[in-house]
């Protein structure tokens, strides 16, 4: 179980009430951390092995062997698979299936590292007997289906009606129209005391002298004489209050970052490089993410400034012009024939002269503009 409390500069900082992390441990990230990798995420082959183990059709001996032939290194690792048979009944079946959706050696792994994931209680338990009433959570395909649909409405749609409406406007008419039916957005809310350290320091200095689960309701009244002065000056000057969400399924943690996202009037974007969903920092307007991609050295950013760049020059005889002279002077600082002070100068001029020649062609597609620049840079 997690509890996710928000700031208001975009940042959330995650209390991880779990063994796996540290009871009382905390994580800490931005908004859309669990939203948007989630949706990056190709989960067809999941959707399918999904439908096989519904409730909807028959499942059989046969069927599960049709699972362990297909996923082979998942069969391995369960080596208790070897001892069901024909005489093992339906239900069974599809309980011991369930490990090959949620513990896939096959494949499925970028869903397994996904921190909604791998935080949530009823999935990292693998209750087996529990099918049933797990089932259902973990429909990832249809719910990243669904998100996305809301996604691509309230957040990318360019549609002149909905233009001038906010993400949060655009989800009242989308919810309306398209009711959530079994994936509603509803998450259980709590109070806790942050900073997170702040809340450990009281508990420890407690430990030693207080058990509040055996305290009267007399003796509660008296817990001040168990709490040290510093620690009441320090939530004095540096406690606060907050309303956390209280996350157990994957659909609760991306739910969180959702409705955020929608609260907070945010902007998601389409990678104009990488085609992938990112969301915009800072003030600047820009229509690539931060993500180096695989094989690259730059970011989408700097790969399509260059792109640009590039069909600015391609497209434009006077920059083409401007570009191929400066290589050529550039060349001659490296060589010595140039000194650099006498390179910057000349650049300065020449780019006043390119820009004036690059406005007068622009209005009349005159050639002598062309000839008299490069006879100006001393291009052949």
């Amino acid at each position: 179980m997690a509890y996710i409390a928000l700031n208001k500069n975009d940042k959330s900082e995650i209390m991880v009430m779990d063994h796996r992390i540290g009871k009382g441990s905390y994580l800490s990230g931005k908004i859309g951390n669990f939203l948007l990798p989630f949706l990056e995420l190709d989960l067809k082959e999941y959707g399918n092995l999904f439908d096989f183990l519904s409730y909807d059709r028959g499942f059989d001996y046969d069927d599960f062997q049709t699972l362990v032939d297909k996923y082979p290194k998942t069969s391995k690792e369960h080596r208790f698979f070897q001892r069901l048979d024909r005489n093992t009944d339906e239900d069974a079946l599809r309980e011991y299936a369930l490990f090959f959706l949620l513990d896939n050696r096959d494949t499925f792994s970028n869903l397994y590292e996904n921190d909604a994931f791998w935080l949530s209680d009823s999935l990292f338990e693998l209750v087996v007997s529990d099918f049933e009433n797990l089932h259902p959570k973990i429909d990832f395909y249809n719910i990243q289906e669904h998100i996305k649909s809301i996604v691509d409405f309230c957040f990318l749609s360019n549609n002149p009606k909905l233009n001038g409406l906010s993400p949060l406007e655009r989800y009242a008419i989308f919810s309306t129209t398209y009711p959530a039916k079994k994936f509603d957005i509803i998450n259980k809310i709590a109070l806790c005391v942050l900073p997170i350290d702040l809340q450990q320091e009281i508990r420890i200095s407690l430990s030693e002298k207080w058990e509040s689960s055996k305290a009267t309701r007399e003796e509660t009244l008296n817990l001040l004489k168990y709490v040290d002065s510093s620690s009441i000056k320090k939530i004095k000057e540096n406690g606060r209050l907050v309303e956390v969400y209280i996350c157990e399924t994957v659909l609760d943690f991306l739910s969180v970052d959702l409705m955020e996202l929608l609260k907070r009037n945010a902007s998601i974007k389409k990678c104009a490089n990488c085609g992938k969903l990112f969301i915009p920092s800072g003030k600047y307007n820009t229509d690539c993410c931060d993500r180096i991609p695989e094989g690259e050295k730059y970011s989408c950013k700097k790969i399509m400034a260059q792109k640009r760049r590039k069909q600015k020059v391609n497209s434009d005889p006077i920059t083409k012009e401007y570009e191929k002279a400066y290589k050529r002077m550039y060349a001659r600082i490296n060589s010595g024939t140039l000194e650099k002070s006498d390179f910057l100068k000349w650049s300065e001029e020449a780019k006043q002269k390119r820009d004036v020649a690059s406005q007068r062609y622009a209005k009349s597609k005159d050639e002598t503009i062309i000839i008299d620049f490069k006879k100006y840079l001393g291009n052949k």
